[in-house]
């Protein structure tokens, strides 16, 4: 668990090209605690809520800067929103320290995070 290791990113705006233009953007920003090596799979277990229509996204951050909320760089995911336990195995194409939690949608109604949980093991837990 990243119990202390999650920061809500307050008015993060991106000029890349992949970022969501959406009403509503909400960022938040997971310190991961081994870092993610590029090439290797990165397996993250996400407990959330979410609405019909709102997009989540996890993009790698943290590869050249340091601070918190302060960029974004490789787009690792993207798919709908649901509500329930989401397993991603991420591959990333450059080192990151950090990931961005993007959840997008036309209103800000029915999301939220309940957990995240990094699986070194290389599967959730169920």
């Amino acid at each position: 668990m990243f119990d202390n290791h999650v920061f809500v990113c307050y008015n993060f705006t991106s000029d890349l090209p992949d970022w969501p233009t959406q009403p509503f953007v909400d960022v938040r920003e997971l310190d991961l605690l081994g870092g993610m090596t590029a090439g290797k799979p990165y397996v993250l277990s996400i407990q959330m809520g979410a609405s019909p229509g709102q997009t989540f996204e996890v993009w790698g951050a943290g590869s050249g800067s340091s601070g918190t909320c302060n960029d974004a760089g490789e787009l690792l995911y993207r798919g709908a929103a649901q509500t329930g336990p989401l397993c991603l195995t991420l591959q990333a194409k450059q080192d990151h320290v950090r990931l961005l939690m993007v959840m997008s949608g036309q209103d800000t109604q029915g999301y939220g995070y309940a957990s995240f949980t990094e699986c070194p093991a290389g599967t959730c837990p169920n």
